[in-house]
């Protein structure tokens, strides 16, 4: 868990620097999404909007992050990620 107010993406890039890990980050905000996205192209990135009315009127998810719309379903994201590039 990463509780910062500097965007995410630099913050992970910094500690992934020496040995970067299968990473994946979850956030319900797009933009720490797509800093996460910008900073570090291989990780997955989801954007996880369970709630259906916030999901109406949040931004749009768009490629390279994944929308997930419960942790269910980013359970299945995760587990498909993982198994497919380890």
């Amino acid at each position: 868990m990463i509780a910062s107010e500097q965007p995410k993406g630099e913050v992970l890039q910094a500690l992934c620097k020496t040995a970067p890990p299968l990473l994946i980050f979850v956030d319900d905000m797009l933009y720490n999404c797509r800093s996460v996205a910008e900073c570090l192209p291989d990780a997955l990135t989801i954007n996880l909007l369970i709630n259906d009315d916030y999901r109406a009127l949040a931004p749009k998810t768009t490629p390279p992050s994944v929308l997930a719309t419960g942790w269910d379903h980013a359970d299945e994201i995760i587990r498909r990620h993982v198994a497919e590039n380890t």
